[in-house]
C-alpha cells in the first residue's frame, strides 16, 4: 500500500524514477501478502551486498511469516583489519568464536591471565580463528 495514496500499487520504473500506478480494483485486504527487503552492505567491500527477504504476517500467509531467504550479491571478500585497527594493511579481524570465549571464562576463574592466553593460544587451531 502506498502510503501517499492509502492505495495498493505496483511499483513500476517510467524515466529511472519510482511510479506507483494504484491496483484496479483494489484488492480484499485479507488477500494481500506484503514481502519486506532489507539490504546490507559489507564493511569489507561496498561491492558486497546481503538481502533479506520476508513475509509480513497476514491471514493469507499466516504459515510463511517465519521464512527467511537470504541472498547474496557480489564477491565475498574474507575481511578487513579491525575497526580500531591504526595500520590499514593489518590482517583481517576474525571474531573469536563464543566456545573459545566460554572456555577462556571458565579457565579464569581458576588461573591466572597469562597462564589462561598461553592455554588457550597453544590449543587454537588456525581452522578455529
Amino acid at each position: 500500500m502506498d502510503g501517499r495514496q492509502q492505495q495498493y500499487c505496483r511499483k513500476t520504473k517510467v524515466d529511472k524514477k519510482r511510479v506507483y500506478v494504484p491496483l484496479d480494483p483494489q484488492p480484499d485486504e485479507d488477500t494481500v501478502v506484503t514481502l519486506v527487503r532489507y539490504y546490507a552492505t559489507s564493511a569489507a567491500s561496498n561491492d558486497y551486498k546481503r538481502c533479506v527477504t520476508y513475509v509480513m504476517s497476514s491471514k493469507f500467509a499466516a504459515g510463511l511469516s517465519d521464512r527467511f531467504v537470504v541472498e547474496y550479491f557480489g564477491e565475498h571478500v574474507q575481511g578487513s583489519a579491525h575497526g580500531n585497527a591504526r595500520n590499514p594493511s593489518a590482517p583481517p579481524y576474525i571474531r573469536t568464536p563464543a566456545a573459545t570465549m566460554d572456555e577462556i571464562i571458565e579457565k579464569l576463574q581458576r588461573d591466572g591471565a597469562s597462564a589462561v592466553y598461553n592455554d588457550v593460544r597453544v590449543k587454537d587451531d588456525i581452522a578455529d580463528r
